[in-house]
């Protein structure tokens, strides 16, 4: 999965639900970074495993992305390149 912040690192990412889109947007600092989506053993709930996420295409480039809610089950997490 990637490296968790720095601890005593908070970031103020907000979420904003229209529809069934998710637009997520983060800090400009964190440019790069990697946000990534749980795509398997979503039965399961959130996983631990780095083999059950992958990286959203493109989110490297912005610091904001709309996705489509596909299932109340999904996560996403933006780690530390």
């Amino acid at each position: 999965m990637g490296e968790p912040a720095p601890a005593g690192r908070t970031y103020d990412c907000p979420a904003r639900l229209s529809g069934n889109t998710l637009t997520l947007t983060w800090p400009a600092n964190l440019l790069g970074y990697p946000l990534l989506v749980q795509t398997n053993n979503l039965s399961s709930r959130m996983s631990s495993n780095s083999a059950d996420w992958g990286a959203l295409t493109g989110a490297t480039e912005r610091t904001t992305t709309g996705v489509t809610i596909m299932s109340v089950d999904e996560f996403y997490q933006l780690v530390c390149p």
